[in-house]
């Protein structure tokens, strides 16, 4: 397993473009975090895939309604069809689908009660939380959480509290080193792995997870 985390790309699509095909298409993530730092950042990456998958060409109302049309057809098919013929999704739904995201304090969604500030996940069998300013965290959220995920650091690291593990990816912007994440399981071994933009490696950080006790039941 392999999850890649971004943070604080405050506007600068290249840094996030540039960050997230380091990640999935070099590094094989699976998954992508974006932990704050502008939220409608990932938005507009999405907008720019979708332009570029059409050349360059501006997504305008005529492309969105083609689009809801398509996915219409394409969801009556999936009904009739049952479970072989599951929707196919295309290259930028594929993207899209990849990624989680929390809001920052500087965003309209912050304030939006229908946006969490803080997101539950699951990372294997382990409970994660995701935030971009770790002073979010609640007690309640803390407690039973093996990952807690958040942005808002100025450089990548990792701190152990007990059985718990705060791990930031640093900043793609707005930092001496520009930098990601990616949090690698092999088997029953853990490690943060931190990037810089240009690929270069910066740092392993190998993380001793407690071992779950198994329950026996007589």
């Amino acid at each position: 397993m392999k999850l890649g985390l971004v943070a604080d790309s405050q506007g600068d699509l290249d840094a996030l473009e540039g960050a997230c095909e380091l990640l999935i298409e070099r590094h094989g993530a699976s998954r992508v975090l974006f932990l704050g730092g502008r939220w409608s950042d990932f938005d507009d990456l999405v907008q720019r895939k979708r332009e570029q998958a059409r050349g360059g060409a501006e997504y305008g109302d005529a492309d969105f309604l083609a689009d809801v049309a398509a996915f219409v057809a394409k969801a009556a098919a999936a009904e009739l069809g049952g479970v072989a013929h599951r929707l196919k999704k295309d290259a930028v739904e594929a993207f899209s689908s990849r990624f989680a995201r929390v809001p920052d304090k500087d965003s309209l969604h912050y304030r939006d009660p229908n946006v969490p500030r803080t997101l539950p996940d699951m990372v294997g069998d382990r409970i994660a939380i995701l935030v971009h300013d770790k002073a979010d965290l609640t007690r309640e959220e803390i407690e039973p959480a093996t990952f807690l995920f958040h942005g808002n650091s100025p450089a990548p690291a990792v701190v152990q509290i007990g059985t718990r593990f705060f791990v930031t990816p640093g900043r793609l912007t707005g930092a001496a080193e520009r930098t990601c994440g990616l949090l690698v399981q092999e088997e029953k071994s853990w490690e943060f792995v931190s990037l810089g933009l240009d690929g270069r490696e910066l740092r392993r950080v190998p993380l001793a997870l407690q071992t779950r006790s198994k329950l026996t039941v007589r």
